[in-house]
């Protein structure tokens, strides 16, 4: 009862926050992993995760409606079709075109809260998003990539100069807590490549926002180097980045671990554009 008492008074003088628009709330209870870890992930769709993980950090506004992504969608690039009708089957381009990658999934859609809860962590400096933007695509992983024995786990590196000046990556903070999350579930979890010794990004590039696809891609071209081929021959591989736009930077990079031997590339983001 004195628990349920302290609670409420902190609720009621000491409100949180929105790190999106500062408007003081008062945040639901946070939707922290119980002691059934079945529970939590494999029980609850991306958008239950998420919605619970973001309303402890933005105001009802600013937390909205969860962008979703759902088939019917390419089974190889994931990219939506319009029709509601079909079946998720492979789209014109991936029939055509021999792409570096076998699959490409991600959380839901660039846009709505997800768009917003991206640009505080990147541009704002939020890094407190990083923790349960993570555990979205945590479970984007669990649900999309189960049936992968994946490897070694890269996230796409930024050259040292934005790296410098933004201070983190934030793919790799998002990353931090996997291998606790996946210790409670997995025999052994994949290695993740937290210190960039596999892959390094050596060009600096132009910003690639309010570039066209083309322009994006002779950009983005020669930009990443595999340091250990060693690590990743025979290997599948899961890249791992923020927001997939027009594919130019992730393809590019999983262009290069396949040259060097990879067995098999995996993508994973946490937003897709289109």
């Amino acid at each position: 009862m004195l628990t349920r008492i302290q609670q409420a008074f902190q609720k009621a003088f000491y409100p949180d926050k929105c790190l999106a628009c500062s408007l003081l709330f008062h945040a639901g209870e946070r939707f922290e992993p119980a002691f059934s870890y079945e529970e939590y992930f494999n029980g609850s769709p991306v958008k239950i995760i998420y919605q619970k993980e973001i309303s402890a950090l933005f105001c009802p506004i600013c937390s909205g409606e969860f962008p979703s992504i759902t088939p019917p969608f390419c089974l190889q690039c994931g990219k939506m079709f319009k029709s509601p009708v079909a079946d998720s089957h492979f789209c014109g381009d991936c029939i055509q075109k021999n792409k570096p990658f076998q699959r490409i999934r991600s959380a839901g859609m660039y846009s709505g809260s997800l768009m917003k809860a991206i640009h505080q962590l990147k541009y704002s400096g939020k890094t407190q998003i990083a923790k349960p933007l993570g555990r979205v695509l945590f479970s984007s992983f669990l649900n999309y990539f189960h049936d992968v024995n994946i490897d070694l786990i890269i996230p796409v590196p930024l050259h040292a100069s934005k790296l410098r000046s933004r201070g983190f990556n934030q793919v790799m903070l998002m990353l931090r807590e996997w291998p606790a999350l996946g210790a409670m579930s997995f025999s052994s979890f994949p290695i993740i490549d937290y210190q960039g010794k596999v892959v390094i990004r050596r060009k600096k590039t132009e910003p690639q926002t309010g570039l066209g696809r083309e322009k994006r891609r002779s950009n983005i071209k020669g930009a990443f180097s595999v340091l250990q081929p060693e690590s990743i021959h025979g290997k599948q591989v899961l890249l791992v980045d923020d927001v997939y736009t027009t594919g130019a930077t992730t393809e590019e990079c999983a262009q290069v671990l396949s040259n060097q031997g990879a067995s098999n590339i995996h993508i994973l983001t946490l937003a897709r554009s289109d």
